[in-house]
């Protein structure tokens, strides 16, 4: 895969990623590198059902859960492509401004 087509995948990928926090996602992604991608995939899955997550992390996770397995030619990459490619999603992500903010409480006006 060129690095053009791992380009493109990626946002393909981030622009389907919504409601997910920047934490959230690097804590994913650092998972899927040890762990590989289908690993990653279970966890995601298993967290997006959790009653003991917060809303936001929950969120996050139902969107990995829900968006990457949508993807399957990832399943073809190399773990090295893989990584790359999510680099490149992260990259699209804040380019846009699509983490929601881990932070923000409601305003009280």
């Amino acid at each position: 895969m060129t690095t053009d087509e791992k380009i493109a995948l990626a946002e393909k990928i981030a622009n389907q990623l919504i409601g997910i926090t920047a934490s959230d996602w690097n804590r994913w992604v650092r998972f899927a590198e040890s762990a590989g991608l289908a690993s990653a995939l279970r966890m995601a899955q298993i967290l997006a059902r959790s009653q003991s997550l917060r809303p936001g992390p929950k969120r996050s996770y139902e969107a990995i859960a829900n968006t990457l397995p949508k993807f399957g030619e990832l399943r073809q990459l190399s773990s090295q492509e893989i990584e790359e490619i999510f680099g490149y999603v992260t990259r699209c992500l804040v380019g846009r401004g699509a983490f929601i903010n881990e932070t923000a409480r409601p305003s009280r006006h």
